[in-house]
């Protein structure tokens, strides 16, 4: 996802990347939807122990702040990178299923940062 977007990302090209072949992803997700929608639940599902990770491995809250801020500007390492990266949010904005994963990613993204935020401040 980070090399293609989506009109470009394929079964194939996913399969190939992990080292499967297209059945076995439609054999275990059905279609790239499905993949992409269970990706997307992984990712809300985790955010806040990223956030988490992030804390503990950094002396300060405030240097687990700045962390989560260069990783989230590795997703813009180059202008096609940004525009790849526009193109799956646009996606995901337009389609409830993936709204939905995205506000739930939202809102641990909110809290993991406040918590740090507020534990920086003190």
């Amino acid at each position: 996802m980070s090399r293609l977007g989506p009109a470009e990302l394929t079964l194939a090209e996913i399969a190939a990347e992990a080292g499967v072949t297209p059945g076995a992803i439609v054999q275990r997700f059905g279609s790239k939807r499905a993949l992409l929608l269970a990706i997307w639940q992984g990712v809300a599902d985790t955010t806040g122990d990223l956030i988490r990770g992030l804390r503990d491995a950094h002396a300060s809250p405030l240097a687990a702040v700045h962390a989560y801020a260069e990783c989230m500007a590795d997703l813009a390492s180059s202008p096609a990178a940004v525009v790849r990266n526009r193109a799956y949010l646009q996606a995901d904005l337009a389609d409830d299923d993936f709204r939905a994963h995205l506000q739930a990613q939202a809102r641990a993204t909110r809290e993991g940062l406040t918590e740090l935020i507020r534990a920086a401040i003190a």
